[in-house]
């Protein structure tokens, strides 16, 4: 994996953050630190075995999975958009309101993903 001198760049977040991510992440067991070699992903048992699944790559297996879930959930509700959300979206002024979704997705019975999208409201009203 990149060394934690790199990520910070990557991801546009602070040292600080990256090191405290990759300590989680050595705690629950996805990661090894290796004195001098490096840091390096595991296979976590304890997550392959309380969904029976196993990651090899990243991603790739990650939407794999993902497309394989279930949503046992949803709700659309239209709202007035939170700045940080109506900047992120460019909308324009006047448009205030978005559609907001929020999913609970399920793989093989048991809580996978929460999700939470906004979409414009010429894009979200016809999900509606």
């Amino acid at each position: 994996m990149p060394s934690e001198n790199k990520l910070p760049n990557k991801f546009k977040v602070s040292r600080l953050t990256v090191g405290q991510g990759i300590s989680q992440l050595v705690r629950k067991g996805f990661l090894i630190r290796k004195r001098i070699e490096g840091t390096f992903v595991t296979t976590n048992t304890n997550f392959v075995n309380s969904f029976g699944l196993e990651f090899i790559g990243f991603m790739d297996d990650l939407f794999y999975q993902v497309s394989r879930s279930k949503t046992k959930s949803a709700k659309m509700t239209r709202m007035i958009a939170p700045k940080t959300i109506k900047d992120k979206l460019k909308l324009d002024d006047g448009e205030d309101e978005v559609i907001k979704i929020e999913r609970l997705r399920f793989l093989r019975d048991k809580p996978f993903a929460y999700t939470i999208n906004y979409l414009p409201i010429e894009i979200g009203e016809k999900s509606m």
